[in-house]
């Protein structure tokens, strides 16, 4: 399913990228059932999430550091923390679950 969506938005990973993004879908549609993190319920909708996350990776250069305040389930920052790897990035949550 990931692999349909990034080809279907011109997105390029490697094979490593991929399966982390996978192990995140699949452990967030897990943790999610538990403690309600996420918006997004079903396995199509966290591939959607996913990938609005990582799509401008495309347009935007890639930055020394990023902060993602309220990160929440880790959309934005924790997805582009796994494309941008030579990237520091700092994720800021103050709800705690």
């Amino acid at each position: 399913m990931i692999e349909q969506a990034l080809a279907k938005e011109g997105l390029e990973l490697s094979p490593t990228q991929i399966e982390k993004l996978k192990l995140f879908s699949d452990k967030l549609e897990w943790y999610n059932r538990v403690h309600n993190i996420s918006g997004a319920k079903t396995k199509e909708a966290i591939v959607e999430n996913i990938i609005d996350s990582i799509v401008p990776t495309q347009f935007i250069p890639q930055p020394k550091r990023l902060l993602d305040v309220g990160t929440g389930a880790g959309f934005p920052g924790l997805l582009l923390a796994l494309i941008w790897e030579e990237t520091t990035t700092d994720l800021a949550e103050p709800i705690n679950k």
